[in-house]
């Protein structure tokens, strides 16, 4: 039997939601790449002691709690992030940052300024 992309897709993230992988979830995490998209997006990597995986952020006022915090999203940004698993059809898997732990925000030590 021949199957869609999106069928595939769609099974995969009917997995995701069934088993609860899909549920937000607290990780500590450092930032190892980001950049600002044209519409405000934040995209980049997280890494973690089990690894290193996509993410994007689409909640502006994270960056504008970040920046009270004398943080910005760079290399070298290690926080807890309220994340989620998601699969999106372009770039697969990836991590959803929803929200941020401002507790926890240790920016850059080698940030200048």
């Amino acid at each position: 039997m021949t199957r869609t992309f999106d069928a595939l897709l769609d099974d995969v993230r009917n997995v995701l939601t069934r088993e609860g992988l899909s549920d937000p979830g607290w990780v500590q995490a450092r930032v190892a790449s980001a950049e600002k998209t044209d519409s405000g997006l934040i995209k980049g990597e997280l890494t973690w002691s089990g690894g290193r995986e996509r993410f994007v952020c689409a909640d502006r006022s994270l960056t504008y709690r970040l920046a009270q915090q004398s943080a910005a999203w760079e290399p070298g940004l290690v926080a807890v992030f309220e994340v989620r698993l998601v699969v999106h059809r372009r770039y697969g898997f990836q991590v959803e940052v929803l929200d941020i732990e401002v507790s926890s925000i240790r920016p850059n030590p080698d940030r200048g300024g």
